[in-house]
């Protein structure tokens, strides 16, 4: 569960920064990575980004079901805050202005 949260996390990053980093010449970025590696527009890149983040929801929540019937209190408590982790992470990206200026330049 914790790879998937990775997974999430890191690939909603690149979906926020994108247009910052682009602009700042940054190229440590998976929507770039698949521009230039799998020679894909823009578009198909984000859409690629979107279905791995989609695929790693699915299975992070198909493990999740599998185990909330055995679970202790500290792991549920562990469970919240991973969820709590990802939910404070989308907030910041729209209450700060990070990525104001660049979000959606492009899309």
């Amino acid at each position: 569960m914790l790879q998937h949260c990775r997974c999430i996390f890191f690939a909603t990053n690149d979906v926020y920064s994108y247009h910052k980093e682009k602009q700042d010449g940054d190229v440590m970025n998976l929507i770039m990575v698949y521009e230039c590696e799998l020679k894909l527009s823009t578009k198909e890149a984000f859409d690629k980004v979107f279905e791995y983040i989609e695929e790693n929801v699915k299975y992070y929540m198909m493990y999740k079901e599998r185990v909330k019937t055995n679970l202790t209190q500290d792991i549920q408590f562990y469970i919240h805050g991973l969820e709590q982790v990802l939910a404070g992470y989308h907030d910041f990206h729209f209450d700060s202005n990070r990525y104001e200026q660049h979000f959606g330049a492009e899309n």
